[in-house]
Formats: structure tokens, C-alpha cells, sequence
């Protein structure tokens, strides 16, 4: 799946967004290129939403990881997931 594929499932005007493949670092932010102890979750579902400052910003809803055999999560996988983007629905496996 690409941006644009994402972009045709949900429309990012809506207030939400589909990010796949997307690396993050150590304290939850975005970056473009994975550096040491990064993340990267198959697919992210993101709410926009204002701070108090008044400007926007992108939350986590929902954590997808594709798992093509029988293993699961790796529980450091897991907790760093959760430390840094702090999902509203818990992480899940989707396997094909």
C-alpha cells in the first residue's frame, strides 16, 4: 500500500489518515528515515486534533502489523509501540 492508496481509502480532509509503512523514532515523531530504535508499524491509523496552543497535530487511533506466519507481536515491539504512539485500540495483527 502506498500514501495514495491511502489517501483513496480515507480522505485526510476528514480529520483522519491512514499512514502505511511509517517509520517513527524514539519519542513517537514521524521521521522519513528509520534510525536506530525506530518503529515501523505496517499501518497507522490518525485523528488530527488541536493542542492547547491551537495548532494541529496527528494521534494515534489504531496500530496494524501484517504477520504472514504464526509468530506475534514481540512483546518490546509492542510496548515501544504503545510508550510512543499511545493508540487508543490496542495494536493488532492482521494476517493475510
Amino acid at each position: 500500500m502506498t500514501l495514495r492508496d491511502a489517501d483513496s481509502l480515507v480522505d485526510p480532509a476528514s480529520g483522519y489518515r491512514l499512514s502505511p509503512e511509517t517509520n517513527f523514532d524514539r519519542q513517537g515523531v514521524e521521521v522519513r528515515t528509520a534510525e536506530s530504535g525506530a518503529i515501523r508499524p505496517d499501518l497507522v491509523l490518525q485523528r488530527q486534533v488541536q493542542t492547547p496552543a491551537g495548532t494541529l497535530t496527528w494521534d494515534t487511533v489504531h496500530v496494524w502489523d501484517l504477520k504472514t506466519g504464526a509468530a506475534g507481536f514481540r512483546q518490546s515491539w509492542l510496548d515501544a509501540v504503545n510508550s510512543r504512539l499511545t493508540p487508543i485500540a490496542p495494536p493488532e495483527i492482521v494476517r493475510p
